[in-house]
């Protein structure tokens, strides 16, 4: 596994036969088994932090962006653009949103994670803006105007006090002038069979209109998350065989299988 900036990206480990790839987290470890998922949610634990770290915006990969976004050099130009103008908007909007959701995390003894990748890169938006509107078949414009987690943050809570600190993050921030425009609770999507993961995901609106996303993660949904990545990726790619992606379809649902739920998570709605 490699890192460019906040975005991650696989390599098989070395010595793997064709057709047999296995993956290792950034420290060697394997990404197959308890103990490797163990060793994955006590990271999480320990990276949690409600320090703010400076942003560290990084130039545009036009390489990147190009693969990712499946995207031609001009097009890249036209959608770089676009996401420079988001990214503008969403540095000036941040600092008071990231106050704000650090105190609501603050006020329930959560704890942020992820905190110095709240903002997304610009090769990130340029190649979002590129795959939203060749797989939607939309303009890039409208691409660029649907795009919500422009600002994103990640709120770890145990599975006790999950909803209970759902509830209270929401109420503080709307008693701050923000709405929830978006919830999803995929952890009864998962128990209803909609979906192969376990978290809660939400948009929210400040009184300027600008749309952020939060994530609601426990440890071991974080960790699902992370290990699930690289999976995710390759299972998303054409040319694997059919065994091959049964096989990864079902490391995928192992790994959401080893997340508890919540205690009283049903009383989250999604809407």
């Amino acid at each position: 596994m490699i890192y460019y900036g906040n975005e991650l990206y696989h390599h098989g480990v070395l010595g793997m036969k064709w057709d047999i790839r296995r993956y290792q987290n950034y420290d060697g470890t394997r990404i197959n088994g308890s103990k490797s998922f163990e060793q994955t949610k006590s990271e999480v634990v320990k990276k949690a932090s409600n320090v703010v770290k400076p942003f560290k915006r990084e130039p545009l990969n036009t390489t990147v962006a190009k693969s990712r976004g499946k995207l031609t050099e001009s097009e890249v130009f036209k959608c770089s653009k676009l996401a420079n103008d988001i990214f503008k908007r969403a540095s000036r909007e941040e600092p008071t949103i990231t106050k704000d959701i650090i105190q609501s995390a603050k006020n329930v003894n959560a704890k942020m994670y992820g905190l110095e990748n709240r903002l997304k890169q610009p090769t990130s938006l340029t190649a979002k803006i590129g795959s939203d509107a060749k797989e939607k078949d939309k303009s890039f414009e409208d691409a660029a105007k649907s795009i919500k987690d422009s600002i994103r943050y990640t709120i770890i809570s145990d599975d006790k006090n999950f909803v209970k600190n759902y509830d209270s993050v929401k109420k503080n921030l709307e008693s701050k002038g923000y709405s929830e425009t978006r919830c999803k609770n995929y952890f009864e999507k998962y128990r209803n069979g909609e979906v192969q993961h376990k978290t809660v995901h939400t948009n929210y609106k400040n009184q300027n209109g600008f749309e952020f996303e939060i994530q609601f993660q426990t440890p071991s949904s974080q960790a699902a998350k992370e290990l699930k990545l690289p999976l995710y990726e390759e299972r998303r790619r054409t040319g694997n065989s059919d065994s091959r992606n049964v096989e990864l379809e079902r490391e995928m649902h192992d790994l959401a299988e080893k997340v508890p739920y919540p205690s009283h998570i049903s009383k989250i709605k999604s809407h």
